[in-house]
């Protein structure tokens, strides 16, 4: 009946009022089942018992260190703590770090390494940026990005990755 009573011109508004109003619908369900289980996995944060423990120990450094200083001398205090602990190869992320702890490594051992830190890390670690702050002990994206580009410096500087063919070449 509300129909017939609607002039032809009314009755177009309304559809196409209700067929935006749909589309809104479908495109906002769309988004939200698109959304990769990455993402959501990101939610959890992944804590290595070691980098945690060094954390702490950090972190206690430097309340230790810096308590009674005004806040630029703080903060400068805050990175010095920081900067020792990296330079003794105990920050992951870091290439001090690579190569207190993988520098002996062969090449097939490093890339080993790679296959085993992509498998164990990929789509687990949370993108922490930004006002946000990792846990203590917490493996971030970025740390495992630049764990990634050290070693892969570290294997171009011992030679790269053999090639498998070049046995078979010089035969030839």
């Amino acid at each position: 009946m509300l129909n017939k009573a609607l002039p032809d011109f009314s009755r177009s508004i309304v559809l196409l009022i209700t067929e935006v109003k749909m589309k809104k619908y479908i495109i906002s369900f769309c988004a939200f089942v698109s959304i990769p289980c990455a993402a959501i996995a990101q939610t959890v944060p992944v804590i290595d018992a070691q980098w945690r423990a060094v954390s702490l120990k950090m972190a206690n450094d430097e309340a230790a260190s810096c308590k009674h200083l005004s806040i630029i001398k703080k903060m400068n205090c805050q990175i010095d703590v920081e900067k020792q602990y990296k330079l003794r190869g105990e920050v992951p992320g870091t290439e001090e770090y690579i190569r207190k702890n993988y520098g002996s490594l062969s090449v097939s051992q490093l890339n080993s390494l790679i296959t085993k830190l992509n498998r164990e890390y990929a789509g687990k670690v949370r993108n922490i940026g930004g006002y946000t702050h990792p846990e203590p002990g917490e493996i971030t994206l970025g740390m495992v990005q630049q764990d990634m580009t050290y070693l892969s410096q570290l294997i171009h500087e011992k030679g790269g990755i053999p090639d498998p063919l070049a046995e078979f070449r010089s035969r030839r």
